[in-house]
């Protein structure tokens, strides 16, 4: 009976094993539909923009500067702290703790799953909220 067992279970490891490669490739033919079309959205909304601003001089364009100091800043760090944690490793308490202590990511996942319930019951307001946020970037 045991032995049944583990030859069913071998058999579904070979099935899965075969098709590993077809789902690696759907993966990557999703992935790559997904960047052409998003490069495409992202092409006409930039040629939109620019049209305004060849028309308009006085539109902003380019990032505000406190947004790349602000975006510098942060990556810098994240660096720093990367590179103490691995060449470093035990030398700072807060770098070693804080990737490995398993309830930082139960509580993330709770968290996530509170949003996504949060962001499904109101769609409605998290879609305007997220259109509000991309007209305040793309718009003047």
């Amino acid at each position: 009976m045991l032995e049944d067992a583990i030859g069913g279970i071998r058999d579904e490891a070979v099935a899965l094993s075969e098709q590993g490669i077809w789902i690696a490739l759907t993966g990557l033919i999703l992935l790559l539909t997904d960047k052409v079309m998003k490069s495409l959205k992202a092409n006409w909304a930039l040629v939109a923009r620019f049209s305004d601003w060849l028309f308009n001089r006085g539109l902003r364009s380019g990032l505000p500067v406190s947004h790349v100091v602000f975006s510098a800043i942060f990556m810098i760090l994240i660096i720093i702290a990367a590179v103490l944690h691995y060449s470093l490793h035990g030398w700072f308490s807060i770098l070693s703790d804080f990737p490995t202590d398993p309830d930082y990511g139960l509580n993330s996942i709770t968290w996530v799953e509170v949003l996504f319930a949060f962001c499904v019951a109101n769609r409605e307001m998290v879609f305007d909220l997220i259109t509000y946020g991309i007209r305040m970037i793309l718009d003047p």
